[in-house]
Order: C-alpha cells, then structure tokens, then sequence
C-alpha cells in the first residue's frame, strides 16, 4: 500500500513540475514592437524584458531612448510568448521594409531575429505579421497599472 501510495504522489509530483515548466518563457526573454521610417525616419514602439518591465521607446532606431512605461504580469507575458512560440517568430526571416514599417524583434537564450515589413494592408504577408503585431502591441500598450 505505501508503495502505491509513493508511486501516485511521485506521478502527481512530475506532472505538477511538467506543467509548470511549459507555460514559463525563458529567463531572457525579450520582444520588441514598433514602427516608423517616412521622411522623418523616426521610429516608436514597446519593449518589454523577462522581468514584466515594459519600456516606451522613440527615436531613429529601434529601442532608442527608452522610458520605463509599466511592468506587466506573468501571464500577459506568457501569452505573447505563447502567441510568438504558435507563430515560430524566431525561425521565420521576413526583412522588406517599406516607406513606412513595422518591426517585430524576438530574443531568447542568446538568439535574436527581426521581422521588418511595409505597411501594406492588402499583402497577405502584411497581414499575417501585422495580427501578431497589433496583439503584442496592445497587450504593452495598455496601461496595467495607473502610475
């Protein structure tokens, strides 16, 4: 009986200890939202660290001049991580910028990549992107906590 006994609760142990490890993100995880270019090259977006801090950017490139802005919850940042691992973000090379772009950078145990496109509505590739994109955006974007 007790052999039983320390069977189940080991089993329960593993599954316990299984699940918790799938829903976290990396200890290094980043991403990085944004958009610009135009006649005046200025570019503006969110970046958000493994920590939940989001920082407000704004400048000739990407994550210049970056402001503390909100810190965000685990599980917001878990379902921008959940919704970049479903879209394979960090294997997927797009780099063809327009006038005006949209940029998405992802990083995690020492990898990087950076998604850059043209803010063209009909594209089919725009599209796709730009789902994701408005996601990410809005979840940094929106104001957790009033400072």
């Amino acid at each position: 009986m007790k052999i039983i006994i320390a069977f189940l609760l080991t089993i329960i142990f593993i599954i316990f200890m299984g699940c918790k490890s799938c829903d976290n993100y990396p200890k290094d995880f980043f991403v990085s939202v944004g958009s610009g270019g135009g006649a005046t090259g200025m570019w503006s977006g969110y970046l958000l660290d493994s920590n939940g801090t989001v920082f407000k950017w704004q400048g000739r490139q990407q994550d210049e001049n970056p402001m503390e802005y909100q810190k965000l919850p685990k599980d917001r940042i878990k379902s921008i991580w959940t919704s970049i691992k479903q879209k394979n973000l960090l294997e997927t090379l797009f780099k063809e910028p327009g006038n005006m772009s949209k940029i998405i950078s992802i990083g995690y145990d020492g990898k990087k990549n950076t998604i850059i496109w043209g803010n063209n509505p009909t594209d089919s590739v725009s599209s796709k992107f730009n789902e994701l994109y408005n996601f990410i955006y809005e979840i940094l974007e929106k104001k957790e906590n009033k400072k």
